[in-house]
């Protein structure tokens, strides 16, 4: 009868063994703080400024997850796109990640971004080492209207961009 009982106390063993986790030690998912969650809720869905009429900026975010956006940015001239950049921003405990990566700029370049300041309304975004992306600073304007100012080093020359950002409404029947 010693059969029987080796494979349930070997079992119990194997359980005890594997079980890391101490009483009274759960492992909680750090929440996001309320501005940066806000920012990430708002700043979702596709967007545009429409006071250039040569050239359209568009920026499209999705939601990947409950901390993750990623967008595509890209400049309309007539029915060419001329500029396209891959983005994503990415919640931490306390932080925000900002990455671009530029496809059709004079050159294929990658820049990642911290932030720097974050209230209900604004989200500033630095630099964290090399890229043509020096700073992007979002600013809430009104109800569903953003403000962009991208600062771009680097490339042909310097400039820093400012984009006045209304959701763009499609007709859905």
């Amino acid at each position: 009868m010693l059969y029987g009982k080796v494979p349930v106390a070997l079992f119990a063993c194997a359980l005890l063994i594997g079980c890391d986790q101490a009483p009274g030690k759960i492992q909680v998912k750090e929440e996001i703080p309320a501005p940066m969650r806000a920012f990430l809720d708002e700043l979702e869905g596709h967007w545009y400024d429409p006071q250039d009429s040569t050239a359209v900026f568009h920026e499209r975010w999705e939601r990947l997850n409950d901390t993750t956006l990623n967008g595509i940015c890209y400049v309309l001239s007539g029915l060419d796109t001329v500029v396209v950049d891959r983005m994503s921003i990415h919640a931490q405990a306390n932080s925000l990640s900002y990455r671009v990566r530029s496809t059709s700029r004079s050159q294929n370049a990658s820049t990642s971004l911290a932030l720097k300041h974050n209230t209900a309304d604004t989200a500033l975004f630095e630099a964290t080492g090399e890229g043509p992306l020096r700073q992007v600073i979002y600013t809430r304007r009104a109800p569903s209207r953003w403000q962009v100012n991208m600062r771009w080093e680097g490339l042909e020359h310097n400039n820093t961009y400012t984009h006045a950002l209304e959701p763009v409404i499609t007709n859905a029947p």
